[in-house]
């Protein structure tokens, strides 16, 4: 379940590929020509069978519309994460984490005015 109908959330459009990987586009910052460069949403992953046997899950998230030339996620930076499960268990809710992230700009035409 995706969501960011919350303060600075900023989550245009979601597209499920399969059951493990999602298409996503960002809404544009403001007073931008059209430009992106953070990212601010909740993901909630409610699968019944996998809360039981307490497997992990990795899914993926292609970000579509983000269009810089280059960025810290080339050199190893890693996205912030909060985890209610994690923050339950030890009090460390916001970590870096993901595994294979990658950075390509993208080929989506900015607004000019």
């Amino acid at each position: 379940i995706f969501d960011s109908r919350f303060e600075n959330g900023n989550l245009r459009k979601v597209a499920k590929v399969n059951n493990v990987e999602y298409n996503l586009w960002l809404e544009n910052d403001l007073n931008t020509k059209g430009h992106t460069q953070w990212y601010y949403f909740k993901v909630v992953y409610k699968d019944i069978a996998l809360r039981a046997d307490k497997k992990s899950q990795n899914i993926k998230f292609s970000i579509l519309n983000l269009a810089k030339t280059t960025s810290l996620y080339q050199v190893g930076m890693k996205p912030c994460i909060w985890s209610k499960r994690k923050n339950d268990a030890d009090g460390t809710g916001w970590f870096r984490g993901g595994e294979d992230i990658t950075y390509t700009q993208n080929d989506i035409q900015r607004s000019s005015d």
